[in-house]
């Protein structure tokens, strides 16, 4: 698969692979070198919420046969509450450094298939992290299906309230500065089905680069 990749000379430091109607943007080399965090082991899922990183998340670590940690609920589970509640208490700031200390211990730690949260961007040392890993997985869905996915999911607010399309917008450049890969999944697709054995098939092509 991603040996098939033509270079795409509108952009210089990427080749792009057609999928049914997916695509996957891959660096020319497909990766970035050896990382100090491991090589390949541990496999890390970005993007932003509502985009399907727990759905596709999941299907990577059954191709891997790794476990599957939603990095929402490894935080959960060290500070003894919800996500929401916790930014509620101790504000995103906090929250932020939170997730930084988890991301670091899960890049250290045992083979596995990761899921960050949507804003783990904003903060840049995480941004350096994810650009000494390898690999790293956007999957970058159309904002208007975030949008809809997002109604009425209980989710908390995003930092000052800002709004799911103004965060995309903003988050985007740093969402594909950070990966190795993304995979688009086109407006209005929700074949789940056919669009986890596209990704399945992308996860096959990354592991064979180990």
């Amino acid at each position: 698969l991603l040996s098939s990749c033509r270079f795409d000379h509108t952009s210089p430091a990427v080749s792009v692979c057609a999928m049914g109607n997916c695509v996957v943007q891959c660096p020319g080399s497909g990766r970035k070198g050896y990382s100090a965090t491991g090589d390949g082991k541990v496999m890390v899922i970005i993007g932003m919420r509502g985009a399907g990183k727990t759905t596709l998340g999941e299907c990577a670590a059954e191709v891997l046969k790794r476990p599957f940690k939603d990095m929402d609920h490894v935080l959960e589970a060290e500070v003894g509450e919800t996500v929401s509640s916790y930014v509620q208490r101790v504000g995103w700031p906090a929250f932020r450094q939170m997730e930084l200390k988890l991301l670091k211990q899960a890049l250290e730690g045992d083979a596995a298939v990761i899921s960050c949260g949507g804003g783990v961007v904003e903060t840049p040392e995480a941004v350096d992290l994810l650009r000494q890993h390898w690999p790293v997985v956007l999957i970058d869905k159309d904002i208007d299906d975030i949008v809809t996915a997002l109604e009425g999911s209980g989710r908390p607010t995003l930092a000052g309230g800002e709004g799911p399309r103004s965060a995309y917008a903003r988050r985007l450049p740093k969402y594909k500065y950070s990966a190795n890969f993304a995979f688009q999944i086109e407006k209005g697709r929700q074949d789940w089905d056919k669009i986890r054995e596209e990704f399945a098939e992308l996860v096959k092509g990354i592991a064979a680069m180990v």
